[in-house]
């Protein structure tokens, strides 16, 4: 309890009257935190039962004499070696903890002062075990159940079935597992009974209100209504084939390198970030996974209309300048000009426009906190196939040139 209180007396100076900051004075605090943070490590590690609490505070007390020292610049407490302290005691309860997420955590906390301490070989290491630890927590995850009736059950069953001999197949590599277990075709011809079919077996899973759950309960897009309810049945067995490709491959973004290099409808110079998209999409990082996505399809949209020899570009009537098209402009010219297959442009324009899902919005206007992530996982899932089979479906794309049907003969 004193330690904690001169603790807080310290910050108290430091934080808010720092000008009468003495080091002879205040010196002596930080010792007995530093001794007192050793001790308690000690005693935290000789308990039966973890305490995590307790752990976060040795460790913030430690950074903060890291903070303190840097500011005044004494050499007695180093703070790589305070840093590098910090760090074996997330390792070490990372490695006694029994509960996989709490492991996890600690490996993250461990990594994150090793880039502060600058150090990327123990930094890369530390990723080594996270992805180990992640790859676990996948192994033993539990299905999701969803109340379901018979015939739902047995169609799932028999998906499962049909993956499972796919995987058996050694010839056979992630992407052409994927073309043979992927069925899940939107039929938009056939999308307002479908989607009143899936309308009763989802779950309530609610995304922000203000545009989705708005649009569903107006009914002011009747498209998007059915289609809404189709993603989320479909994204059953999209998570469930993600699941079998994870498993059987634990693909790194190298692996997805085939797909997007010299892959005629992604532009030049986003390669990587689609690879990116493709590697954390199949970790199950949704957070990550959106944010690559939204920041490379309006770039694989205009490269088609170049390809295409159609310009994505307006002038600015004011001052003259050349902007690019918005989104839903691009979307448009592809839709006039046939560029894509018509269910296609349909479903990019629900997945990222007003009408439907507002993804690239969303994340261009920062309304997705972590919890809004969190909400829309189980759209990752459909939305890493739909991509994987748009990127595999035009890979070997052939610009075509005035094929609007007013101008075939």
């Amino acid at each position: 309890d004193t330690v904690d209180y001169k603790f807080i007396v310290l910050s108290k100076f430091f934080v808010e009257k720092y000008q009468i900051w003495n080091d002879d004075e205040h010196i002596e605090i930080i010792e007995q935190l530093y001794k007192s943070s050793m001790d308690r490590k000690e005693k935290l590690f000789k308990q039966k039962t973890l305490n995590q609490t307790e752990k976060e505070i040795i460790c913030s007390i430690l950074e903060f004499i890291v903070f303190v020292m840097n500011f005044i610049k004494k050499e007695k407490y180093e703070p790589s070696k305070i840093y590098q302290q910090i760090i074996d005691i997330h390792l070490e309860f990372a490695e006694k903890a029994s509960d996989d997420a709490i492991s996890f955590s600690c490996l993250m906390c461990a990594r994150d002062i090793a880039d502060k301490k600058q150090d990327k070989r123990l930094s890369k290491e530390i990723n080594k075990k996270m992805q180990m630890a992640n790859k676990k927590m996948l192994q033993k995850q539990q299905n999701i159940h969803i109340p379901l009736n018979d015939e739902q059950k047995q169609t799932i069953k028999q998906y499962n079935n049909i993956l499972k001999e796919l995987l058996l197949k050694d010839e056979l590599n992630l992407f052409e597992i994927f073309i043979q277990a992927d069925f899940c075709t939107i039929n938009f011809d056939h999308l307002r009974d479908n989607g009143s079919l899936a309308r009763y077996i989802m779950t309530t899973l609610e995304f922000d209100s203000d545009d989705l759950v708005s649009a569903i309960h107006s009914e002011k897009d009747d498209i998007f209504v059915d289609y809404y309810h189709c993603v989320k049945w479909y994204a059953i067995f999209y998570r469930i084939l993600k699941i079998g490709l994870f498993k059987k491959f634990y693909p790194q973004k190298e692996c997805f390198y085939p797909l997007v290099y010299n892959n005629n409808i992604i532009p030049q110079g986003y390669e990587e970030i689609i690879a990116r998209m493709l590697y954390v999409g199949i970790h199950n990082d949704s957070m990550d996974f959106f944010i690559y996505l939204s920041a490379s399809i309006e770039a694989i949209l205009r490269n088609l209309l170049i390809k295409s020899d159609i310009s994505p570009l307006k002038t600015n009537k004011k001052d003259k300048t050349q902007e690019y098209d918005t989104l839903e402009t691009m979307i448009a010219d592809i839709k006039k000009n046939c560029l894509l297959d018509e269910s296609d442009i349909k479903e990019i324009e629900l997945i990222f426009c007003k009408k439907g899902f507002n993804i690239r919005n969303k994340i261009a206007h920062s309304r997705f906190n972590t919890n809004s992530f969190l909400a829309y996982t189980w759209l990752c899932d459909y939305l890493w196939c739909f991509m994987m089979r748009f990127f595999i479906k035009y890979r070997l794309y052939i610009p075509k040139f005035d094929i609007s049907p007013q101008n075939q003969t």
